[in-house]
């Protein structure tokens, strides 16, 4: 079967993949994009294990083919924790209550 070269934005890293046209999502974040976080659960898209944001959209990264997401920002589950983490620093950094509670939990971490 013939391969087909596509391109992923996932969680902000630019990725160029070569991949069948039969191919999951998940298979292709796993493993040519590295992104291990994504699991399999039913394979069914039911139990929503592999869940993923392409282009901010919740989809099952096991019921959608890599063909169809050449293009797409692909957001994982550390994806998602890199924006929280990320967010929470601005603000613990912009008020004086919140530096004293962002110290504190340094401080118990």
């Amino acid at each position: 079967m013939s391969k087909t070269a596509i391109s992923l934005e996932v969680n902000g890293r630019a990725s160029e993949v070569w991949v069948s046209p039969n191919q999951s999502l998940l298979e292709v974040l796993r493993t040519e994009a590295g992104a291990t976080d994504v699991k399999l659960g039913c394979g069914e898209g039911v139990c929503g294990t592999c869940t993923v944001l392409l282009d901010g959209e919740p989809v099952n990264a096991c019921l959608v083919f890599a063909v169809q997401a050449d293009g797409a920002a692909v957001t994982t589950v550390r994806g998602l924790a890199r924006r929280v983490t990320c967010t929470c620093c601005r603000r613990a950094s912009s008020s004086t209550p919140a530096r004293s509670a962002a110290s504190a939990h340094r401080a118990w971490s």
